[in-house]
């Protein structure tokens, strides 16, 4: 199964889109309904290192409250 399926499966995420030549997933979720580190652990029970880049997800808030 993919990445992506298994992450949009969770609630709270609304779109995780894979992008295979950078190996990085974009996730867009509700932090009402779930936390980055339950995304992060999930991500990592399939077997993935995975982390958070701390400045696209400051850019992105910068977008949403524009």
């Amino acid at each position: 199964m993919k990445i992506e399926t298994i992450v949009n499966m969770l609630k709270g995420v609304s779109e995780a889109e894979m992008d295979l030549n950078s190996k990085r997933l974009e996730v867009k979720y509700d932090a009402t309904q779930i936390q980055e580190d339950m995304i992060l652990f999930a991500i990592q029970t399939l077997g993935y290192p995975a982390s958070i880049e701390r400045e696209s997800v400051q850019k992105d808030a910068r977008m949403e409250k524009s």
